[in-house]
């Protein structure tokens, strides 16, 4: 789905805009400081099933909810790498942490600015792993929510 920067409402809805061109919009996110927002829109030759347009919002918000568990969480305010390969890595260095005493350094920030942060003791390797786990389970919560909403929009097109 393409993003329509602009918007100033949500306006979940599939659009005829030609003899057989379809746009489905769907979404709203709000830009932070300013009065407007942006939207998903995704066109179609044709008019698209419910189930065609289920696929397509869904995928869009899997897409979202993999990058906000990838690039949404911070520790001491610095970005947190969280591919899915990290998130095991953090997990067996934890588990190590605690077996062996061995405090794991990781990599905050970006590739242009990187940060290694050594863990200071295990209640802090403790609070990383726990912050670790709460965004990525109000990422999948929000993920749910999300597609709940997004049946209800669906349902109202048959």
């Amino acid at each position: 789905m393409e993003k329509i920067i602009g918007t100033v409402i949500r306006n979940d809805s599939l659009k005829q805009i030609g003899r057989s061109r379809w746009i489905v919009y769907y979404g709203y996110t709000e830009v932070e400081d300013t009065e407007y927002g942006w939207s998903y829109c995704h066109t179609f030759e044709h008019r698209p099933s419910p189930e065609e347009v289920r696929q397509v919002i869904f995928a869009q918000i899997d897409a979202d909810t993999k990058e906000q568990i990838t690039q949404g969480m911070r520790w001491h305010g610095r970005l947190v790498w969280l591919s899915a390969e990290n998130q095991v890595n953090y997990t067996m260095w934890a588990m190590n942490a605690e077996n062996n005493g061995f405090m794991p350094t990781i990599k905050l920030g970006t590739d242009e600015a990187p940060v290694l942060h050594t863990f200071a003791d295990i209640t802090e390797v403790h609070a990383f792993i726990a912050q670790m786990t709460q965004h990525i389970t109000e990422a999948i919560d929000a993920n749910r929510k999300a597609k709940a909403e997004a049946d209800a929009f669906i349902q109202s097109l048959k």
